[in-house]
């Protein structure tokens, strides 16, 4: 009976003034509803799934790379969103690891907030040799930052620094593989950092993913660990460096080409934690 009264309002209405007012998750819930609601908001707005996702990870909006790969996904933005919100559980998923033929490039989407408020925002396109993998870093991502341009937000403390930073630092991260047009998410901005670490200048914050590697003989833990390095300065927070790096157990690095096909195995094989059974019914 309420969905009779709902189908009959004017569907401008709905495209206009109801929909955009809703998040991600709730309008894929409302999509499994019926088939008119499943049209309006999987395949007949994609302007809805854009905002949405700039809305989530604010780095998105910086580079018009990013927007001309995401619109070669099969839903656009919808189908980004599909494959980047969720968790991902990469350890769990270890049957299915693959080695993968070299990439030309990856891109991260990289997001750090503060009580909410976006303090970094960027996106990194990593191009890859294929023919020398060796030659690069061995670094996945590394951004380095001048002190004269450092991204930096007000803040009111009434507590001590390590408590501030563990308890209001989040981070997001994305990888898209443009090639194969899939996208996942390894950092989650609402999971707390592993752990605050404090320096004579500056603080270091630790978050770490477990995810599947590969020896000759079985599947073994990769530590993806995102090292966030900030200082105070009077009432600021200043963001100094982000730091990814590939570990294993022993904390020894990883090597490109070990590290590209682990992200690539996480992007298209890791398990996602599904809040819906319908959640990837969205992708025809």
């Amino acid at each position: 009976m309420r969905m009779n009264i709902f189908s009959r309002l004017d569907t401008d209405i709905i495209h206009t003034h109801i929909l955009p007012r809703l998040d991600g998750t709730t309008l894929t819930v409302l999509s499994s509803v019926c088939s008119e609601l499943r049209h309006m908001i999987c395949h007949s707005n994609e302007d809805l799934w854009r905002n949405i996702c700039t809305s989530t990870w604010p780095s998105l909006l910086l580079d018009p790379i990013v927007h001309n790969v995401i619109s070669t996904f099969p839903g656009g933005y919808r189908s980004f969103f599909s494959d980047a919100f969720p968790s991902l559980h990469n350890h769990k998923n270890n049957n299915s690891y693959r080695f993968y033929p070299p990439t030309t490039e990856l891109i991260h989407v990289v997001d750090v907030f503060v009580h909410g408020k976006p303090l970094f925002s960027r996106v990194l396109v990593e191009h890859l040799n294929t023919n020398n993998f060796p030659y690069f870093s061995r670094n996945i991502f590394d951004v380095k930052f001048d002190y004269s341009n450092l991204d930096h937000i007000h803040f009111l403390v009434n507590e001590e620094y390590n408590e501030y930073l563990q308890e209001n630092l989040r981070l997001s991260w994305v990888v898209i593989d443009p090639t194969r047009k899939r996208a996942a998410k390894l950092f989650c901005s609402s999971v707390e950092p592993l752990s605050v670490i404090p320096w004579l200048n500056h603080y270091e914050v630790v978050y770490a993913m477990v995810m599947a590697g590969e020896s000759q003989v079985r599947t073994k833990m990769i530590n993806c660990v995102v090292r966030v390095f900030c200082f105070f300065n009077e009432d600021e927070l200043h963001l100094r460096r982000v730091l990814s790096r590939m570990e294993d157990v022993d904390g020894c690095l990883v090597g490109v080409e070990q590290g590209v096909t682990i992200l690539l195995n996480a992007i298209h094989y890791g398990e996602r934690k599904k809040f819906e059974t319908s959640y990837f019914d969205m992708i025809d």
